[in-house]
């Protein structure tokens, strides 16, 4: 049986030419993916899942998994831009791919939205802006507000609720 640096330097070329070809000659990442490729043939071979009989058959079911896998990651990934309004309080992030009409009516929602919860009280507008909208748990904000998780719970159900109510009051909807 052939060690992996036997097998790896008689299919190096054999791998790279089917990865380029599948992504079209359009990447730049043949060759990353051709380690992935590897790598993951290599963990196969330590745990005893390769035979030796069919090389180019096993390796082409492991190159289609990998590359399937770089698309899946890729379309998951996004572009992002910040931008900070003049006043310096507020920002926004956009996707860099998105429509310009879509990043139109999203700030024209967030700006309403805005407007909607500035109506709110005071303690729904609290934990809508740093649990809702925010990245802090209840249990943070229940621990800095000196309050417990339920009422943190609760204040949160109720701001739903009634920003909810608000906004379709608004447009005449009958959401809740």
């Amino acid at each position: 049986m052939k060690t992996f640096e036997q097998f790896y330097l008689e299919h190096y070329n054999h791998v790279l030419a089917i990865t380029n070809y599948k992504l079209e000659y359009k990447s730049h990442n043949a060759e990353d993916i051709t380690q992935e490729v590897f790598i993951k043939a290599h963990k196969a071979f330590i745990e005893g899942r390769y035979d030796g009989s069919n090389d180019k058959g096993w390796l082409g079911f492991i190159i289609n998994n990998t590359i399937i896998d770089y698309w899946r990651k890729k379309s998951r990934q996004q572009e992002f831009t910040c931008f900070i309004k003049e006043d310096g309080g507020d920002w926004d992030v956009h996707d860099v791919h998105e429509p310009i009409e879509t990043t139109i009516i999203k700030d024209d929602t967030m700006n309403w939205m805005n407007e909607c919860i500035s109506k709110l009280n005071p303690d729904f507008q609290d934990v809508v802006k740093n649990i809702i909208l925010g990245d802090m748990s209840h249990k943070e904000f229940a621990k800095l507000r000196g309050i417990s998780i339920n009422t943190s719970l609760g204040r949160a159900r109720y701001a739903t609720k009634a920003l909810k109510k608000m906004m379709a009051h608004e447009h005449n909807l009958n959401i809740c």
